[in-house]
């Protein structure tokens, strides 16, 4: 999931790993129209791989690539062993609210964890602190994680880590 403004990695593959043909990618914004500079050719990359890396992702909820293979550099014969090929791009949201909430979580855990009021088989620096937390972190950013997803993933960790649950929950 791409954020405004970062490289979209258009990419198709040709079943036939045939390297002689042309690849066009159409790409359309949430409400259906081309984005700006659409359509764009997408060279030969290795083994009938095609790629291109220099798009940008606009500001609009998602994009839609359609990939079209041509016979020749002006686009005008379609290949009748090439299908047509499809991606779709949502664009990543951060939701500063549900993120500031996270931070304020994540701290509240840390601390917990480096207070050593966490359980005597969770030591500091161990699997919950890094990755437990961490993956909280990096997950729950995305406007797809809703906040009473994000509420229940920590009560069952402070359940299942029988950690501090009721200054956990009480936080939340």
């Amino acid at each position: 999931m791409p954020r405004v403004n970062e490289k979209i990695p258009l990419k198709l593959q040709l079943f036939d790993g045939n390297e002689s043909k042309y690849v066009l990618a159409n790409i359309y914004n949430a409400d259906g129209f081309e984005i700006e500079g659409s359509p764009f050719s997408v060279p030969h990359f290795s083994r009938g791989l095609y790629a291109r890396s220099d798009v940008l992702m606009p500001n609009t909820e998602y994009i839609t690539v359609q990939y079209r293979v041509y016979n020749d550099a002006m686009f005008t014969s379609r290949s009748p062993h090439h299908a047509d090929a499809l991606d779709i791009f949502f664009r990543e949201e951060t939701d500063p609210v549900l993120l500031e909430k996270l931070n304020q979580i994540i701290s509240l855990l840390e601390s917990l964890i480096i207070g050593g009021i966490a359980s005597k088989n969770i030591i500091k620096g161990d699997v919950f602190s890094s990755n437990i937390v961490k993956s909280l972190k990096i997950g729950a950013v995305s406007k797809n994680i809703s906040a009473l997803n994000l509420v229940g993933e920590i009560k069952e960790l402070v359940a299942e880590y029988k950690i501090g649950r009721e200054k956990i929950i009480g936080e939340i």
